[in-house]
């Protein structure tokens, strides 16, 4: 009897670790799927193009009645679940007119979706094969990150949902969108929601990252405030950044890596030869990429 127990409590275990090894491959060949985009939907194409229409065409001190008809062209669209209008506007914006364009930031404006949400939808074009697609997504989601403040942009919705992802590598245009915004941001967030560990332990690179962060702040105010307290702590501080920013462009973690590359792109003060030599060594594409930046910017 008790040997028949263990063999069936053994059966068990070993058909629950089957079924979630089976579920685990399941997920991961899922999150390795592109997401497949949304197909125009021609009745919200239509209310998309009218409403944007009108709008755009109104000028201060338009008649009442002309006003009215412009807002009233809303009402079809509103009524509508506002994940699936700014799906739609990202298809239709393309081929929209400047005007109709302005229009339609003012039209998501009135949706009043939360930054998650705002990011589900518009995520999927990130990776589509259409780069005017791809450019109108990562426009729209540069305007959700700077939604409340223009200097620092809140990348929190981002992080979530590329921890959801986990190593997908379609969410690599992601990761390297939110390393333009805020590279030190982005990697203490990284790190913070576990997306991938890192050589040389998480505290390592996050103490880099934040001796990197206190020399960019430090960076600003001495262009700001102009003043000789601050410009000499970050005469001090240059050798620490530049020694964090050199260990982080050795990282195996090509994110990691990355950050490195956005703070010399995006402050010039940094740019030393140490780093640049070390970061023109690499091979990954979007390390390559800020490079060319930097170089086309001369």
């Amino acid at each position: 009897m008790l040997i028949t127990r263990v063999t069936s409590r053994a059966m068990r275990l070993t058909f629950l670790a089957l079924v979630s090894a089976t579920l685990s491959s399941a997920c991961l060949q899922g999150a390795r799927t592109a997401e497949p985009l949304p197909e125009p939907d021609p009745e919200i194409q239509r209310e998309l193009n009218l409403a944007s229409e009108q709008l755009g065409e109104m000028e201060r001190g338009a008649p009442t009645e002309k006003l009215a008809a412009a807002l009233g062209s809303l009402a079809p669209l509103l009524k509508r679940d506002g994940e699936s209008i700014l799906r739609q506007m990202v298809l239709f914006y393309p081929q929209a007119t400047q005007k109709q364009r302005f229009a339609l930031m003012f039209i998501r404006d009135l949706l009043v979706l939360p930054s998650g949400a705002e990011l589900g939808a518009i995520a999927p074009f990130v990776d589509a094969e259409d780069e005017k697609l791809r450019s109108v997504a990562l426009d729209m989601l540069a305007a959700t990150a700077r939604r409340g403040s223009l200097l620092v942009p809140n990348l929190e919705p981002f992080l979530l949902h590329l921890s959801g992802r986990g190593r997908d590598k379609s969410s690599e245009r992601l990761i390297r969108f939110i390393f333009k915004l805020d590279p030190c941001q982005a990697l203490d967030g990284m790190e913070r929601f576990g997306f991938v560990r890192v050589r040389g332990g998480d505290a390592d690179v996050a103490l880099r990252g934040h001796v990197i962060a206190n020399g960019i702040w430090l960076d600003r105010a001495d262009v700001f405030f102009r003043d000789k307290e601050i410009h000499a702590k970050l005469r001090e501080a240059m050798p620490q950044v530049e020694q964090a920013l050199f260990e982080l462009a050795g990282n195996d973690t090509w994110w990691v890596r990355l950050c490195a590359a956005e703070v010399v792109r995006k402050y010039e003060r940094f740019r030393t030869e140490k780093v640049m030599e070390r970061l023109r060594g690499d091979k990954h594409q979007a390390i390559l990429d800020v490079l060319d930046e930097i170089r086309a910017a001369g």
